[in-house]
């Protein structure tokens, strides 16, 4: 009996040292843990190594190097080996593969916040330019995919059209970029496409494959009349509505009716900044106007519009024809439309180089472009009405 119950008192002294050891070990594993894979994922994925990290707070989430020199997308405090895309530390962001940043990634990779081009692993947001993932070529400004680009970029292969940030393979037209407008076949600038080329009833240039045209238009920026007010605002910031007009009449016979006085005109009749609202009464500025300036200006207004594919505009557009548009919070003209590439060219007198958000979302330049029909039925270059005009 005396066997048996000393028996009985070791076995319970023994189960109080195991039951101490493990409350001991689930102390310090935080601190210098090692982590093993199961044997599931050992079959699934058997490259699983034993981890130990020093310093690993207890419920960490983020990017933390192991003792391995490794560096491990940890979720609460354990390896997640499904990790994969990019996640971030104090270090940086970083392309996770497998659980485990894959420093040799170079590539376009997703997370919540975006596509991001990766360099030997990390995201710099500094790289702008064309880059591959397996989903296609991708224009990447501070690192980030911009699905919100259309026009040509460049990587070390050539220059490219981009269409919602993807390099469109299948586009034959016009693109362009800050530099200018570029003659586009498959995809890829033409950039030793050399010659003229006549659109609707003007000459167009091609050198390098750019593409440009010998006519010019006035600017909101430009002076004499930039600075000049009307109700608190200048005619360089709202002047976009009396300068896009003449610019319609001045493509259509090279006469020059001055901003200012149509400036003067639209404001002394109430159509335009009449108050410290500013904007414009655009049917009556647009059609009256013809009644004041018609005679100098040589012109004569032939009608009104909302869809930019209406064909009575196309032919407007290649008997010579111009046109003011109306678009996101801004007026442009339009002088020429190409029916085989289905583009129309516009002059826009504040072009997208500007800092406000309607203007640098535009991409336009300050020499005249050809859009799509896409850009002019959606986005900051939408068309909600026109108004026509012709030489008189």
């Amino acid at each position: 009996m005396q066997t048996i119950s000393n028996f009985a008192g070791l076995r319970k002294r023994l189960a109080s040292v195991i039951l101490m050891l493990v409350l001991l070990g689930s102390f310090f594993i935080p601190y210098g843990m090692t982590q093993h894979a199961s044997a599931e994922d050992l079959a699934n994925k058997p490259h699983y190594p034993k981890v130990t990290f020093k310093n690993l707070k207890t419920g960490e989430t983020g990017v933390v190097q192991a003792t391995n020199g490794n560096w491990y997308r940890v979720v609460n405090g354990k390896v997640d080996w499904n990790a994969t895309g990019v996640y971030q530390n104090i270090h940086g962001w970083w392309r996770v593969k497998d659980g485990l940043v894959d420093f040799t990634a170079n590539g376009i990779y997703q997370n919540n916040n975006g596509w991001w081009k990766t360099t030997n692993g990390k995201v710099t947001f500094k790289e702008e330019g064309v880059f591959q993932n397996e989903l296609g070529w991708w224009y990447c400004k501070d690192s980030k995919v911009d699905f919100g680009f259309t026009g040509v970029a460049s990587n070390r292969f050539g220059s490219w059209y981009c269409r919602t940030g993807k390099v469109d393979f299948s586009f034959n037209g016009y693109g362009r970029n800050k530099e200018g407008n570029w003659c586009i076949a498959n995809g890829e600038v033409q950039k030793y496409r050399n010659g003229d080329l006549t659109i609707g009833t003007r000459l167009f240039h091609i050198r390098n494959g750019r593409i440009s045209w010998d006519g010019s238009y006035f600017l909101q920026p430009d002076a004499p009349y930039s600075n000049i007010t009307y109700a608190g605002k200048t005619l360089a910031t709202s002047g976009c509505g009396p300068v896009s007009v003449v610019n319609a009449i001045y493509c259509l016979n090279g006469v020059y009716v001055p901003v200012e006085e149509v400036a003067n005109w639209g404001y002394n009749n109430k159509y335009f900044n009449a108050d410290k609202n500013g904007g414009i009464a655009k049917r009556e500025f647009f059609t009256n106007i013809v009644d004041q300036f018609g005679g100098v200006g040589m012109f004569r207004y032939t009608g009104y519009g909302k869809d930019v594919q209406d064909p009575a505009l196309r032919s407007h557009l290649l008997n010579g024809g111009t046109a003011v548009l109306h678009v996101n919070y801004h007026f442009i003209a339009i002088i020429d439309y190409d029916p085989e590439t289905n583009q129309y060219f516009v002059l826009d007198s504040y072009p997208g180089s500007g800092t406000s958000m309607p203007s640098k979302y535009r991409t336009t330049t300050a020499e005249g472009d050809w859009v799509t029909l896409d850009e002019l039925q959606k986005g900051w270059l939408a068309v909600t009405e026109y108004w026509m005009y012709s030489k008189a």
